[in-house]
Protein backbone atom coordinates (compact mmCIF):
# COMPACT_ATOMS: atom_id res chain seq x y z
CA UNK A 1 0.00 0.00 0.00
CA UNK A 2 0.70 3.58 -0.30
CA UNK A 3 -0.53 6.60 1.19
CA UNK A 4 -0.81 10.27 -0.30
CA UNK A 5 -1.18 13.29 2.36
CA UNK A 6 -2.52 16.30 0.90
CA UNK A 7 -1.84 19.40 2.73
CA UNK A 8 -2.41 23.27 1.03
CA UNK A 9 1.49 23.07 2.43
CA UNK A 10 2.32 20.05 0.34
CA UNK A 11 1.46 16.56 -0.46
CA UNK A 12 3.78 13.54 0.59
CA UNK A 13 3.76 9.77 -0.38
CA UNK A 14 4.33 7.36 1.92
CA UNK A 15 5.53 4.09 -0.10
CA UNK A 16 6.59 1.58 2.60
CA UNK A 17 7.32 -1.19 0.40
CA UNK A 18 10.30 -2.14 -2.18
CA UNK A 19 8.12 -3.54 -4.50
CA UNK A 20 6.26 -1.34 -7.09
CA UNK A 21 3.61 -2.39 -9.77
CA UNK A 22 4.21 -0.45 -13.24
CA UNK A 23 2.05 3.06 -13.79
CA UNK A 24 -0.07 2.47 -10.15
CA UNK A 25 1.03 6.13 -9.29
CA UNK A 26 1.01 7.69 -13.05
CA UNK A 27 -2.03 10.36 -11.57
CA UNK A 28 -0.76 10.87 -8.45
CA UNK A 29 1.52 14.21 -7.23
CA UNK A 30 3.58 14.44 -4.40
CA UNK A 31 5.84 17.46 -3.42
CA UNK A 32 7.95 14.61 -1.36
CA UNK A 33 8.13 10.79 -0.94
CA UNK A 34 9.00 8.92 2.20
CA UNK A 35 10.53 5.91 0.10
CA UNK A 36 10.78 2.03 1.52
CA UNK A 37 14.89 0.62 0.61
CA UNK A 38 14.26 -2.22 2.84
CA UNK A 39 15.55 -5.51 0.73
CA UNK A 40 16.23 -2.60 -1.78
CA UNK A 41 19.87 -2.78 -1.80
CA UNK A 42 20.21 -6.67 -3.06
CA UNK A 43 18.15 -6.45 -6.07
CA UNK A 44 19.76 -5.45 -9.43
CA UNK A 45 20.47 -1.82 -10.03
CA UNK A 46 17.59 -1.88 -13.16
CA UNK A 47 15.52 -2.91 -10.76
CA UNK A 48 16.40 -0.25 -8.33
CA UNK A 49 15.96 2.63 -10.70
CA UNK A 50 12.64 1.47 -12.25
CA UNK A 51 11.33 1.70 -8.13
CA UNK A 52 12.53 5.12 -8.13
CA UNK A 53 10.82 6.17 -11.66
CA UNK A 54 7.78 4.43 -10.86
CA UNK A 55 7.63 5.98 -7.14
CA UNK A 56 9.13 9.10 -6.33
CA UNK A 57 9.60 9.58 -10.37
CA UNK A 58 6.05 9.13 -10.99
CA UNK A 59 5.12 11.83 -8.81
CA UNK A 60 7.13 14.56 -9.46
CA UNK A 61 8.76 14.66 -5.93
CA UNK A 62 11.25 16.93 -5.40
CA UNK A 63 12.43 15.45 -2.19
CA UNK A 64 12.69 11.98 -1.02
CA UNK A 65 13.46 10.15 2.13
CA UNK A 66 14.53 6.90 2.53
CA UNK A 67 12.79 4.54 5.05
CA UNK A 68 13.05 1.12 6.59
CA UNK A 69 17.08 0.82 6.48
CA UNK A 70 17.02 1.22 9.34
CA UNK A 71 18.09 -1.76 12.15
CA UNK A 72 14.78 -2.89 13.84
CA UNK A 73 16.42 -5.05 16.43
CA UNK A 74 17.81 -2.60 18.10
CA UNK A 75 16.29 0.09 20.36
CA UNK A 76 15.63 3.48 18.45
CA UNK A 77 17.69 5.88 20.22
CA UNK A 78 19.01 9.51 18.93
CA UNK A 79 20.30 8.68 15.70
CA UNK A 80 19.07 5.45 13.25
CA UNK A 81 21.21 2.51 12.47
CA UNK A 82 21.38 0.81 9.06
CA UNK A 83 20.15 -1.88 8.63
CA UNK A 84 23.02 -4.85 9.15
CA UNK A 85 25.03 -6.23 6.09
CA UNK A 86 23.38 -9.67 6.60
CA UNK A 87 19.74 -8.44 6.41
CA UNK A 88 20.90 -6.22 3.44
CA UNK A 89 23.07 -3.63 1.49
CA UNK A 90 21.74 -0.70 2.44
CA UNK A 91 24.56 1.37 1.49
CA UNK A 92 23.76 -0.13 -1.81
CA UNK A 93 20.39 1.41 -1.72
CA UNK A 94 21.34 4.39 -0.76
CA UNK A 95 24.16 4.83 -3.41
CA UNK A 96 21.32 4.11 -6.34
CA UNK A 97 19.01 6.28 -4.20
CA UNK A 98 21.25 9.24 -4.44
CA UNK A 99 22.38 8.88 -7.71
CA UNK A 100 19.25 8.42 -9.37
CA UNK A 101 17.87 11.97 -7.77
CA UNK A 102 20.99 13.61 -8.76
CA UNK A 103 20.83 12.66 -12.06
CA UNK A 104 17.27 14.35 -11.37
CA UNK A 105 17.29 17.10 -9.81
CA UNK A 106 15.66 15.41 -6.48
CA UNK A 107 17.36 16.01 -3.08
CA UNK A 108 17.73 13.20 -0.40
CA UNK A 109 16.76 13.88 2.96
CA UNK A 110 17.43 12.34 6.18
CA UNK A 111 15.21 11.43 9.39
CA UNK A 112 16.29 11.33 12.35
CA UNK A 113 14.41 10.06 15.71
CA UNK A 114 12.50 12.04 17.28
CA UNK A 115 13.38 15.24 14.95
CA UNK A 116 10.18 17.20 13.06
CA UNK A 117 10.44 17.71 9.39
CA UNK A 118 8.71 20.31 8.06
CA UNK A 119 7.79 19.67 4.64
CA UNK A 120 7.01 23.38 3.44
CA UNK A 121 10.44 24.59 4.76
CA UNK A 122 12.07 21.73 3.03
CA UNK A 123 10.74 22.21 -0.37
CA UNK A 124 10.57 26.12 -0.28
CA UNK A 125 14.84 25.84 0.62
CA UNK A 126 14.79 24.53 -3.61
Amino acid sequence: YSILVEHPAGSLLVYASAAFLPGALSAARADAALLSLGSLGRRSLTFQNAYFDATAGATGARVVYPIHHDDFTRPLGDRLRRMPWWMDDIPAALEALHAWAAARGVRVGELQPWQPVRLLETLESD
